[in-house]
């Protein structure tokens, strides 16, 4: 591999960081070489792209840095003149406005059935207890990303949901009694990667 990523070749980043990439450029004999000087293309969210300039840190080591503006996946593409090339990318996460709480009108947009008979204060009230039983079991940031923030609505379409069905049991059209999981599958497979590791 005549270029080498010497920084993380996908990554996580917040808004407005400064996304740095630092590449080696070796020779065939994998000797650093100042032959071939790199040239970064970043791909921005919006498809438009962008050529940061590049400085020389030391022999063969190449530093460039872009400013993350937007929220989204960039990719960079970083080629030499005769010495191959290397691919980067990072994705950013913005801020929730606000909080970062869902709104009660943010769970009813996202929920499938009607909560109508629920009124607002008695949804935010469960997004608040459902936030905290979320922060008890995973790790969550200052800035909640996609699949956290659906888990959390998720966890709170089932609590209400729930509240309807005494024993979490329900019965089919043919009359046949079927007890709920007591755990969400999709709220399982969404806070999977932000699970606290239990020791002991």
């Amino acid at each position: 591999m005549p270029v080498c990523l010497l920084t993380t070749a996908d990554s996580a980043t917040a808004l407005g960081d400064m996304w740095a990439i630092t590449v080696l450029v070796t020779d065939a004999d994998g000797d650093a070489t100042d032959a071939g000087v790199p040239v970064v293309t970043v791909t921005l969210p919006d498809a438009s792209t962008v050529v940061p300039a590049v400085e020389r840190v030391t022999g063969g080591v190449y530093r460039t840095t872009h400013t993350l503006a937007s929220a989204g996946r960039y990719t960079a593409r970083i080629v030499t003149a005769g010495y191959g090339a290397a691919d980067a990318a990072t994705y950013v996460n913005a801020p929730r406005s606000g909080t970062g709480i869902p709104t009660a009108q943010q769970f009813r947009d996202y929920a499938t059935e009607d909560f109508g008979n629920y009124e607002d204060d008695e949804i935010e009230a469960t997004i608040a207890t459902e936030a905290q039983a979320q922060r008890g079991v995973c790790r969550v940031g200052a800035v909640i990303p996609d699949d956290l923030w659906e888990a959390l609505l998720r966890r709170v379409r089932v609590n209400l949901s729930r509240r309807t069905q005494p024993v979490l049991v329900t019965v089919d059209s043919d009359g046949t009694n079927t007890f709920l999981p007591s755990r969400d599958p999709e709220v399982r497979r969404l806070e999977g990667p932000y699970r606290k590791l239990v020791m002991g």
